[in-house]
């Protein structure tokens, strides 16, 4: 179970290295709401 951990933190830490990781972790999110959120607005006046 030890090795399972271990490689699962080598991984994490190898993907956070990667900076288009970053940007789909926190940056697309809320720009995809935003645009979901404008398209699909019903209570358009």
């Amino acid at each position: 179970m030890r090795n399972t951990f271990f490689i699962a933190l080598q991984d994490i830490r190898y993907q956070l290295r990667q900076g288009s990781t970053l940007l789909w972790l926190f940056v697309m999110p809320p720009i995809f709401f935003y645009f979901i959120g404008t398209v699909t607005n019903k209570d358009r006046s």
